[in-house]
């Protein structure tokens, strides 16, 4: 073998041993550091079990600052001081991480501790079910939440519909004082970022000015469109919840 040919075999296999560790570190798994530091991967949900029988696999999210829908130039329309997010753990293979959230609730300082809004303090209803062809359809929760694999690094989405499902639009609605519903809905999956353990970071997921738009509600109550902003910080969902961390 001619020393030319050695000389770029010898740089194509250090290229190679210096490339692996850079790709397996943008594979997200997500997982409890211990009191030693030791990582601790999380187990993925039991789907035969509740999270109130086997609580293992269970994740709650919970807002960083507040939850906001503004207009597109920026001006806040909603307000929720206090948001939370369950559900559990689907896959955690390394190299993606899925999740199905199966409740959502958002509360505010208005009176009934509902969302204030410049339109009318609201309660935010996450579960929209419609008819549709004669049949109950849900256009809300479930909730599919994804990293890794397609995706780039340190990116996640959010669609409708559990993770084993069909993907579907995602929906709410906005019950203002005086029994107006604004509903919006959003057909395409929500892009966001997460954060990852360096410096002993612990998981935020963080969603940044997505649009939804009025598709039911009074044109003089309810805004045709409104950009959501929101951060979560992840932990597990059992008596003594235990901050989480992605790598």
């Amino acid at each position: 073998m001619s020393k030319k040919l050695m000389t770029g075999l010898l740089a194509l296999v250090a290229f190679a041993a210096l490339a692996l560790p850079a790709i397996a570190s943008a594979s997200p798994e997500i997982g409890e550091t211990t009191a030693g530091g030791v990582w601790d991967k999380l187990a993925v949900h039991n789907p035969a079990k509740t999270c109130t029988e086997e609580p293992s696999g269970c994740i709650k999210a919970t807002n960083v600052g507040e939850t906001l829908m503004t207009n597109s130039s920026g001006s806040v329309l909603t307000r929720c001081t206090t948001a939370v997010l369950t559900g559990e753990l689907t896959k955690n293979s390394g190299t993606e991480i899925e999740g199905n959230v199966n409740s959502a609730t958002f509360t505010g300082s208005g009176s009934e501790s509902r969302c204030t809004a410049t339109f009318g303090n609201s309660i935010v209803t996450p579960n929209v079910e419609v008819e549709e062809e004669g049949k109950k359809v849900k256009h809300g929760l479930p909730w599919c939440i994804k990293a890794g694999g397609s995706l780039e690094k340190d990116e996640m989405t959010v669609r409708g519909g559990s993770c084993s499902e069909t993907a579907r639009d995602i929906r709410f609605i906005l019950d203002v004082l005086g029994g107006v519903e604004c509903e919006y809905q959003r057909t395409t999956a929500i892009p966001g970022t997460f954060t990852t353990d360096t410096s002993g970071q612990d998981a935020e997921t963080t969603i940044t000015k997505q649009k939804f738009t009025r598709i039911r509600g009074s044109s003089l109550v309810c805004p045709s469109e409104g950009f959501l902003d929101m951060t979560f910080t992840l932990e597990t969902d059992t008596g003594t919840a235990s901050p989480l961390y992605i790598r």
